[in-house]
């Protein structure tokens, strides 16, 4: 029982110091980089399967439908790579560089905002100032003035359509006498 144990503790021992952990993210079509260097073999694994395997520096890609012609290795960087984004691939991937430690990246991919737009809705006070976007993931929209942020902020996860309006009155400024 204590040889089970030394070695269960040994191997957590292990794992802490062998490994670390980074944050990637990425936009919905493009590419990101695994940023830890795999010479002369490892491999890139996700979800314990290995998706892109390097054996004395010869590159193969697994046979997974959804990796098919996305994985890439770079020979002359040690980089691994994933192109062509999708939603789907956020996860945690893990590069390992056979006898050395394996690093965990993080990935998290987003859907860009795009078709902001700010209108305007009279010339006069009080007058609606209105900021609308279209698709994004965690997107926000605040109101700045002067470089303070107005109380009026909108969060959400995942947008098709996203609008945040501030009602603007018109200061009246009595002369002092």
């Amino acid at each position: 029982m204590k040889i089970i144990l030394c070695t269960f503790l040994l191997c957590i021992t292990a794992y802490g110091v062998f490994s670390e952990s980074r944050e990637l993210h990425g936009i919905v079509g493009k590419s990101i980089e695994f940023t830890y260097a795999v010479k002369p073999s490892g491999g890139l694994i996700y979800s314990g399967e290995a998706i892109g395997d390097v054996t004395s520096g010869s590159f193969k890609t697994s046979h997974i439908e959804k990796y098919k012609g996305r994985v890439h290795w770079d020979s002359s960087t040690g980089y691994f790579s994933l192109s062509e984004l999708r939603l789907n691939d956020s996860g945690v991937y893990n590069v390992q560089n056979d006898g050395q430690k394996s690093v965990s990246f993080s990935l998290t991919v987003w859907i860009p905002v795009s078709n902001t737009h700010v209108s305007i809705t009279h010339n006069e006070y009080p007058c609606t100032v209105e900021c609308t976007a279209e698709r994004g993931t965690e997107a926000t929209l605040s109101w700045y003035r002067e470089g303070q942020k107005k109380p009026h902020r909108t969060h959400v996860r995942q947008v098709l359509h996203i609008c945040i309006c501030l009602c603007l009155w018109r200061a009246v400024h009595t002369p002092v006498r």
